[in-house]
This record gives structure tokens, sequence and C-alpha cells, in this order.
């Protein structure tokens, strides 16, 4: 029978959940069966905690969130994914393990640029014809000193005349021959490091101003008004600049881009200075390194600068509304909790669910304007050890700073609260003086992505006249919009602070927080304070790639 000639049909309740044409398009769905989403009252509640709602069991297996892997891409292209449960080396390694001569040096031999803590780093080196360019420049591999263990060193130098790779290690191995593993390449000859979503989904929302509000998600068209979220790579930090082009066939494809593209890789190079691209912090490299901007993202850029620079690449763009708006609503339903702060905790509920969030972040911290000029304070590569999982890797307290717990959530390194803030595209605001409500403007078609809110086809009215608090309630309309509708002196809604001031210039939406925000940093942390031409130290932006058209 071809359903899509079906007007009208009684539906059996049995076993039958979805009913599709020829085509595949939903024609029907039970809702409850194939979809999982979250129910949350800011009314008659002050909590963070959601109500799971539809299939029980979606919430255990979480297809959409799994589904969420780490990769090496070249724009559209994906090379090669990353181990699942270490994103330093290749999830298929064949060809990468390889018997190779090391040699033990002095401790007076190349600088390092790990940050040290109380550990001493031993040097070593390996001489190979793989290492006639820069392909794996900051990389990680294994060298096996027997048949189980695995000592992950790093490449910190390398002189590509020789052929030589200067190595640094926790552990002192003597010279000889070594079977060594290959890990990815991470600094951009092989292309970007990002999360790839694995395919497209599906959001809507039900909007009851905050009496019984819903946000649901599924693999499946449920409903007509669903947004199709598209399949996309999501840089694993905050997005990197190439200051100053290769132009040199020995750095591989990151060699081939003109300066000034937005790049989703780690790189201590000084072509990719991160930061305000101030060259005095480099003197804490491998001293410091969550002091020195090598290796990090770039900041004190504009919105419309940063946008040309992402869009250099084959569908690239800056993280954007919708696309942040749906990682958002993954993470709030995985947990069923909108306050991402609360300790962090492994182990999953009696029914089989994840509790609790992913700690008070990277935030805090003793003068920071002096410490680092409250740039991005993590290294874009912090947590590759954690994979496609979710955890926390503490920086310990140090030079003066407290102890920094950095979150990590399938695959993100700095998950979207604290460090810096992110300024989010497609998302322009003005505030109306003859509704006295300020105004989101937004589109669909990412050609018109621009500072212009002429061309955006959607506005959303949030907050009246007021400056900021703590959100209580977002406009979710029934796509699953995230814009600020009410506040309250209340912490225990959404546990994220909002700025919101009254002038009619247009502005950026900036979200998450910085660490000097401290207990601020949170999810749904707002700023709608900056003209969008407003540029900020501590203020980045994440890159993404879209995979679907």
């Amino acid at each position: 029978m071809d359903f899509s000639k079906v007007t009208s049909l009684q539906i059996p309740e049995g076993n039958v959940t979805k009913i599709q044409d020829k085509e595949g398009n939903i024609l029907w769905a039970n809702i409850n069966k194939v979809a999982y989403g979250v129910r949350w009252n800011s009314v008659n509640q002050a909590t963070t905690a959601c109500e799971r709602i539809g299939n029980l069991e979606l919430h255990k297996t979480l297809p959409i969130q799994s589904r969420f892997k780490v990769c090496i891409h070249k724009g559209k292209e994906i090379q090669y994914y990353c181990h699942p449960d270490d994103s330093r080396f290749r999830q298929d390694n064949t060809g990468y393990v390889k018997t190779l001569p090391i040699v033990l040096l002095s401790e007076t031999q190349p600088a390092i640029i790990e940050d040290t803590d109380t550990t001493v780093k031993i040097r070593h080196t390996i001489t190979d014809d793989i290492f006639a360019d820069y392909k794996y420049l900051y990389a990680f591999i294994k060298v096996y000193t027997d048949n189980t263990t695995g000592n992950v060193c790093r490449i910190t130098k390398i002189d590509t005349t020789n052929k030589t790779a200067y190595l640094e290690s926790n552990n002192t191995f003597d010279s000889g021959d070594y079977s060594v593993e290959l890990g990815c390449s991470i600094n951009g000859y092989d292309g970007e490091i990002g999360v790839d979503t694995g395919g497209k989904f599906y959001q809507w929302s039900v909007d009851n101003d905050g009496d019984n509000n819903e946000v649901w998600q599924s693999l499946y068209k449920c409903v007509p008004y669903a947004r199709e979220i598209k399949r996309h790579i999501i840089g694993i930090d905050r997005a990197c600049v190439l200051n100053v082009a290769f132009n040199d066939t020995k750095w591989g494809w990151i060699g081939s881009l003109e300066a000034n593209t937005a790049v989703n890789v780690v790189n201590y190079h000084t072509n990719l200075r991160g930061g305000s691209n101030n060259s005095s912090w480099d003197k804490y490299l491998g001293v410091d390194n969550f002091r020195c901007q090598l290796g990090k993202a770039r900041t004190n850029i504009n919105l419309a600068t940063m946008r040309s620079y992402s869009q250099k690449t084959d569908g690239g763009q800056m993280l954007y509304k919708q696309i942040w708006e749906a990682i958002v609503w993954s993470y709030v339903i995985e947990y069923a909790d909108f306050d991402v702060k609360k300790a962090y905790n492994s182990e999953l509920t009696t029914e089989g669910y994840h509790q609790g969030g992913l700690g008070n972040g990277v935030i805090g911290g003793n003068d920071l304007g002096n410490y680092n000029n409250y740039e991005k304070i993590v290294p874009n590569d912090y947590t590759l050890e954690l994979g496609n999982n979710t955890g926390i890797k503490t920086r310990a307290a140090r030079e003066n700073q407290i102890a920094w717990n950095v979150p990590h959530w399938r695959g993100f390194n700095v998950f979207w609260y604290g460090d810096i803030w992110i300024n989010i595209d497609n998302m322009l605001t003005k505030y109306d003086t003859t509704k006295q409500k300020r105004i989101w403007y937004y589109t669909d078609d990412v050609s018109k992505f621009s500072n212009d809110i002429t061309n955006k086809e959607h506005q959303i009215e949030g907050l009246g006249n007021v400056n900021e608090s703590w959100l209580q309630e977002v406009r979710i309309n029934n796509k699953g919009d995230i814009v600020p509708s009410k506040i309250a002196n209340n912490v225990n809604y959404k546990n994220s602070y909002n700025w919101n001031y009254t002038d009619s210039s247009i502005h950026s939406t900036f979200a998450g927080g910085r660490a000097n925000n401290n207990s601020y940093c949170g999810l749904l942390l707002f700023d709608a304070t900056s003209n969008a031409n407003y540029v900020w130290s501590f203020s980045g932006f994440a890159k993404v790639t879209i995979l679907d058209t």
C-alpha cells in the first residue's frame, strides 16, 4: 500500500510505532515509542530538575547522543575517527603501529610543551622517514616497552631535515627499537578535529510559558513542525585562527589554507597563537600552559569577522543558534536537569539514567587579569584522552591559582560554560522600545547569516524592561528555541544568570560565561548587552561544518 495517498487512516495500537511513505517520510509515529524528552514546571517549582518523558528506554540508550564521535576531517570529508576512549589515537590503527628506533636524551635537550606540574619530563628522539614533514608535530604516540603497556609520549619538535622527532614522556625507557603506535594528526596536517553528530535528528517543543514545558528529540520527524537538525561536525573546543599562512606542503592540509582561516586544531605554532594573538604570553609555554596562549582558541575578534573566517573551509560556519540549541537540549535531556554545574557522577541511577552534572567547570581564579588577561585558560587538547566519553579532568591548584575541573562531555573539551564566552551566530537581538521587550532575530537560511536583522524571517519576543537576574524561564515555542523570557531572584530554576540591557542597538548573543563570572556561569547563561561588533579578550567562537545540506 502506498501510504502517501492516504488521507485518513485509523492507527492500530499494537506494536506499530511509525508509518512511512515509500520515500521514507514519517506519516504517523507513536511519539511515546520513538521519541524522548523532558518536562519541567517553572511556575510552581523552583528546581533545575526535569521529568523524563517519552520512551524511557531511549533515555538509557540515548540514540542521538550516543552517535557523537570525535573525528579528523577536511571540510565535509571525514578522514578517520579517533579512538572512542582516547581521541589522541585512531579508532583504526592499522598501519600506524611500527617498530622504530628511540634514543634517550639528556635533560638539557629541547624544551617541552606539556604543563609540567611537579612531574619531570624525560626526553627521547625517533629518527625515521615518517618525520620528513610535520604530520605528527604535537601529536601523541604510544611506546610499548612490553606487550601490554603503552607509554604515552608527545612529539614536541620535528627536525624535517634530519627526519627526527623529539619526544617528552613521564617515563624513562632505554635507547633501542620499540613498537610505536602513531596517534592522530591533531595539528591540522590531516584536517580539523571535531565531534561528528552522526546523522540528522529532530527536535520540537511544547511552550506553556513555564507551566509544564516540554522539549522532545527523535531520529524521526514525529510532528510536522519539528526542527530538522542536520548532521554537523562541531569543533571540540573554541576555534583557532590561522593568523599567518604556512604556505608549506610539509604542513599538509593546513599548509594549503590562506591566512585568517578559522580552524579546529591543536597546534602550538605561533602562526596559530590564540587569545588576542599577543606574543608576550609565549614565555609560559611548558611552564604554565594554562597561562600561555599557544595551543588555544582566538579571542578579541568581532562577529562578522569570525563568521567570514569560519566560512573559508568547505561547509564551515560559526556555531549558530539552531545547532547550539540542539546540543544544549541534548545535554539537558540526557541528564534531565538544567544545572550543568551539579557534581559529576559517573554512576547511573538504579533505573539506568545519567545523573548529576559536569561540575563547576573552569570558573574562578586569582587575579585573572594579570594571570592571562582574562583570555582562554584551557589548552584545546587538555581532555582529549577522555575520547567520546564524559568526565572531568582536574588541573591541580598552582601558580597562585585555584584548581580547575575541566568538563568533558561526549568529546567536547571544556564544554560550553566557563573559561571564555561563546558568541553565537544567527542570534541577533535588539530591544524594542515600543514593545518594551528584547527581540531575537534568526533565519533558517545559512546564506543569510549576517549582522542584518532585516533579512531574518523569524522573530522571538523575550524579556521585558529588565536589566539582569537569574534565569527562570526561556521561550521555546514549538522548535526548541532558547530565548530568555522570565527572570527571578532564585538560582534554582536554571542556575544560569542573564544580562539584558535596554539600549536599542543590534546586539549579539554570548552564552556560557567566562571564568571570572564565577557561579553565574551556566549552560543557559546569557549576555545580550554588547553591540554586535564588540570584541572581548574573554570571548571566542566555536566552529561547525555542515555535512547535510
